[in-house]
Formats: structure tokens, C-alpha cells, sequence
């Protein structure tokens, strides 16, 4: 936020940290600034890709099945939703959601519940 206060004439640092507390519907927007200029026959795509990753320290590291590889790699794993404008063969994305791994229960606490 200082960089971009630092470059706009008109706003300070308060103005701007402002903005960014505000709650934002991106997909809202998004949808806004896409609705004129797509075409009448559209289809809504969804899109798993998986990121390969060494290391632990990123944030839903885990281990993702990965198309490319044909066996479950250590990486994160990202699910996009786009429109796709027939005629005009474009893609407009509406939204990203990296997704998590899902924990096992151990075999103590499974045998607990039976």
C-alpha cells in the first residue's frame, strides 16, 4: 500500500488501506465488467490444476493427484471456474479456490466412534 500511495498523487496511505478493508464481490464484479461483451451461448468451465511443489512450508502443500505425472505429487491443487464465449473462443475467469487436503481420521480415533 505505501508504493501505491507513493505513485498516486491524488490518494495518501490512509486513503488506500481504506479501499483494501473494504469487502469486495469480485465475482460481481468480475461478472459486471465481462456480461456486454459475451456472446448469447456461453458454457461455465471448471478447471482442476495441480502445482507441483518441494518443500513444506507453502501453505495446503500435501499430496495431489497430477494428470501430467499419472501418480499423486507433492503439491497444491487450485479449482477456476470460467465462462466460455462459444463464438468468440475466450475464456473469462470468474474465480480461483485453491483446495485443501483432506485429513484422515487415525485409526484410534475411528475405532473410538464404532
Amino acid at each position: 500500500m505505501l508504493s501505491i500511495s507513493r505513485w498516486s498523487e491524488e490518494y495518501s496511505y490512509k486513503t488506500i488501506e481504506r479501499f483494501f478493508d473494504k469487502k469486495i464481490d469480485w465475482l460481481s464484479v468480475k461478472w459486471h465488467l465481462i456480461k456486454k461483451v459475451i456472446g448469447k451461448e456461453v458454457i461455465l468451465v471448471a478447471d482442476e490444476t495441480t502445482v507441483s511443489k518441494a518443500g513444506k512450508c507453502t501453505y495446503g502443500v500435501g499430496y495431489f493427484y497430477s494428470g501430467l505425472q499419472g501418480r499423486a505429487i507433492n503439491s497444491i491443487q487450485f479449482l477456476s471456474f470460467s465462462i466460455i464465449d462459444v463464438k468468440s473462443r475466450r475464456a473469462y475467469p470468474l474465480f480461483t479456490k485453491q483446495l485443501k487436503k483432506k485429513r484422515r481420521k487415525s485409526l484410534k480415533t475411528y475405532l473410538k466412534e464404532k
